[in-house]
């Protein structure tokens, strides 16, 4: 049995104790709990308002244990549901991203294809001018060229969950990468070499017979990654 005079140092105490849980940072559902709800229980708890005693009614504590243990369950799934949220729309923004790059550069293989069927000694031109310039500032050409192709090879490696040919997609990245680290560590005389001797076996007519070879090779990055 309660006193009269003690309704207001219970709902004092049930009020502290709410506001403390709710300071936390897993508990921070309890300090929602309805003051009318609270208020209720320190009613059944005192007395009425003939100044009457009533009994103290425990059943409204397993009820608020539930309240409270509910909420905590609320939150922590609604936590779980943002956290998988965030990581979805990240991976959106990859595969955005990914997929812009596999397009430029399936595009720039279309372009180089048109190059070569329209303008197969232009093309042989460009291709001396870029062994020259190789030749003449080794690291600053190495690195822009096979710069760019690491990050077509991450490219394909990134969009390749989500492309037609997911395992095709990861193996050319793959191979991009490794021979892209691979010219960047070997002797730079051997990829002017290279090129030089790629250059001297090449005549306007085989430029132009190769032109497809890009075209499809562009055209196919481009469907496969949409």
């Amino acid at each position: 049995m309660v006193n009269a005079s003690k309704p207001a140092s219970i709902w004092n105490a049930a009020m502290a104790t709410i506001e403390k849980l709710g300071r936390g940072p897993r508990l921070a559902g309890f300090a929602m709990l309805s003051s009318a709800g609270i208020r209720c229980i320190v009613q059944r708890q005192s007395t009425d308002c003939n100044g009457r005693q009533v009994r103290l009614r425990l059943n409204a504590i397993p009820k608020l244990r539930s309240s409270l243990r509910d909420s905590a369950v609320s939150q922590s799934e609604e936590s779980t549901h943002c956290g998988r949220s965030q990581h979805r729309v990240s991976m959106f923004r990859m595969q955005t991203v990914a997929f812009i790059v596999v397009a430029a550069a399936g595009l720039w293989l279309v372009g180089v294809a048109l190059l070569m069927a329209l303008r197969p000694r232009r093309s042989l031109d460009l291709l001396g001018l870029m062994v020259k310039k190789l030749s003449a500032a080794k690291w600053p050409v190495t690195l822009t060229e096979q710069g760019l192709r690491i990050l077509a090879g991450a490219a394909l490696i990134v969009r390749s969950p989500a492309s037609k040919l997911p395992g095709l997609f990861a193996i050319a990245g793959w191979l991009l990468l490794i021979t892209s680290v691979l010219v960047i560590v070997v002797p730079g005389r051997w990829h002017v070499a290279y090129g030089v001797w790629w250059f001297s076996k090449l005549t306007p007519g085989i430029v132009r017979a190769l032109a497809p070879v890009p075209a499809v090779v562009g055209g196919g990055l481009i469907y496969l990654a949409s």
